[in-house]
Order: structure tokens, then sequence, then C-alpha cells
């Protein structure tokens, strides 16, 4: 028996129960390669050594943060805004998932105080990268989703206002480990 499921509705496949979760993702890129992309229906994972959520083709929550990786991180003047579906089984939450968020604190405790140096010789910018290949090791996800203070620094930094408005800004952003989860890409702005 087979049950089609979307929006973390469970699924009954062969028996088993699943949890499918289905996410939209903006990736910002050069239009060059937006094209690409559109054209072969595949992107080219980050494979880095000390990306933030692991080696993975990476999407933004909100569109408004696709744009902005691609003007102040890259610094392009013409760009492309793609939108993609994301379909997961299995994902570490780190954004919003108090589980796995202490699940993560103990992998951060183990590699605290591990090698600074990449392999390739250049000082290690965070250690979130080792801390996850172990919890992925562990319990292998499909995407893991994080949330973030970039461009998050216009809330208010007065304490008393912070007292206030207790809300905590993040960037949300989607790194997808399983290239088969990502579908339906479009483009969903292009710039310049």
């Amino acid at each position: 028996m087979h049950v089609i499921s979307l929006l973390g509705i469970k699924l009954l496949w062969k028996g088993i129960m699943l949890m499918t979760s289905v996410y939209v993702g903006y990736h910002g890129t050069n239009k060059c390669a937006a094209e690409s992309i559109v054209n072969s229906k595949s992107f080219r994972p980050s494979l880095g050594d000390d990306e933030w959520l692991g080696k993975g083709v990476y999407f933004y929550w909100d569109s408004d943060d696709a744009h902005w990786w691609c003007v102040e991180h890259e610094k392009l003047e013409l760009y492309t805004i793609l939108k993609a579906q994301i379909v997961c089984n299995e994902l570490i939450d780190l954004a919003h998932t108090k589980r796995d968020i202490e699940q993560f604190k103990e992998f951060c405790k183990m590699v605290a105080n591990r090698c600074e140096k990449l392999s390739n010789g250049e000082k290690r910018k965070n250690y979130m990268s080792l801390a996850l290949k172990l919890m992925v090791r562990e319990r292998p996800p499909d995407i893991i989703i994080g949330g973030f203070d970039q461009n998050r620094k216009f809330w208010f930094t007065n304490q008393g206002m912070k007292e206030k408005f207790p809300l905590t800004m993040s960037q949300i952003q989607i790194c997808v480990l399983k290239n088969s989860c990502i579908r339906d890409i479009d483009i969903y702005e292009e710039v310049g």
C-alpha cells in the first residue's frame, strides 16, 4: 500500500509509517549558474571543510536572505534567485527542535578542542561542521536546518528593548545533503 504525503502528513508505505516534511527554499547564484541548474535540474553542493551545516546544497528559508547572499556576500550585480521544493523524511533541525539542539550540543563539546587547522592548512573558522559530521554518522539526515544571526543585527540591541521584545531573530538556512530531495526548481527572480 502506498499513500502520498505533503506538508508533514504521515505516509504509509509497505506497512512502515514515515514522516515527510516539505519546505520551500531559495538559492541565490549568478545568472549563468542559475541557468545551468534549471536546465540540468541539479545543484552542485558546497564541499568545503568549513561549511556551517556541512557539505550540501544550501537554501534560505526567506528569499530576502538569498538576495542578501548575492549582494552582500558574493557582491553580485547580476544574479538569480531560484526557488525549489525540498522534500525529506529525515532531518536534523537546529533552529526549531530542542531534542536536536541538545544532541548537537553534546557533539559540539566533543569537538571543541580539536585541531584548529583545516586539511588545507587554513585556520578553522567554526567547529560546527566537525560536530555535525559526528552527528550525521549517528543519525543520517536528508537535510539539516540551522538558524544564524547573519543579517539579523537590525533587531534591538539595547538591553531594555531586548527585555521588552525578547524575540530571537534568525536567518534560517537549509543544507540539503541528498540532491534527490530537491524538486521543482524554478526561477523566482532575476536581478540586473
